[in-house]
């Protein structure tokens, strides 16, 4: 309905969209593609591409690009980052399929990987745990590659321990507890003794580093090297979903 009437090139497929734009509103669609339009006028382009696209999306979910000076250092840690967020996600099945890397700062981010929204409304453990390993996957790399992390994890690290609290307290998913849950929510300690909230503590360091060996297993350097799609992402700051595929291969299902 947003797109009918904007002049969209041939190669834009509206289903692939729908499944990059899940929970977007009425009005988020319109304001996307009304953006695309604006960036495809400045670009004296006769017709709205994949690259308009991708960019609009940029700009309304992140930002405007710019407001960070990066040195050479820096942009080399972000790319390895965002490239091995990219990797991990790419070769895990049970992770978010990556459709777009960038290592243009817009707004308050360096870099970022955007993900296709899958259909499964239910996830199980096994995919929780390979989703959880692609949010490793930056400070995984960081360590692979550069024998030490940055603080460009916290954010991924914070989330990471969230999902693993909540797959011990509420999910039933730890092999500690198994389907006795011992809480009612990932913060709710006030009914636990200290013995339980220990091992409450001890579960989730456990899923964590498991999470984190998946992530291991595919960036080590006999593996897959993170370092393989770390150049195009600094030559051309912006990877889609295609040019990762002919980077790292088709993804197995």
């Amino acid at each position: 309905m947003h797109a009918r009437a904007k002049p969209l090139s041939p190669n834009v497929d509206l289903n692939a969209l729908a499944g990059t734009t899940g929970g977007f509103s009425g009005a988020d669609l319109a304001n996307l593609l009304n953006e695309a339009a604006l960036l495809a006028i400045r670009r004296r382009k006769p017709q709205i591409t994949n690259a308009d696209i991708g960019d609009a999306m940029d700009r309304v979910l992140l930002g405007v690009a710019g407001g960070h000076r990066m040195t050479d250092r820096d942009r080399k840690i972000v790319a390895y980052h965002e490239g091995g967020h990219a990797v991990v996600g790419h070769v895990l099945p049970g992770a978010q399929i990556p459709h777009r890397v960038s290592v243009m700062p817009r707004g308050r981010t360096l870099g970022v990987v955007l993900t296709r929204d899958d259909e499964n409304l239910l996830q199980s453990r096994t995919m929780m745990l390979d989703e959880m390993a692609a949010w490793l996957g930056g400070h995984t790399a960081e360590e692979v590659v550069f024998g030490e992390v940055t603080s460009g994890a916290s954010g991924d690290l914070w989330h990471v321990n969230r999902v693993a609290r909540q797959m011990v307290l509420v999910l039933g998913m730890s092999d500690g507890f198994g389907v006795v849950a011992p809480g009612t929510g990932v913060r709710d300690r006030r009914n636990m003794s200290e013995d339980t909230a220990r091992r409450v503590d001890d579960e989730v360091a456990r899923l964590v580093a498991e999470a984190q060996s998946r992530a291991r297993e595919v960036l080590h350097p006999g593996a897959r090297p993170p370092g393989q799609d770390r150049e195009p992402v600094l030559e051309r700051e912006v990877l889609t979903g295609d040019e990762l595929e002919s980077i790292l291969g088709q993804r197995d299902s």
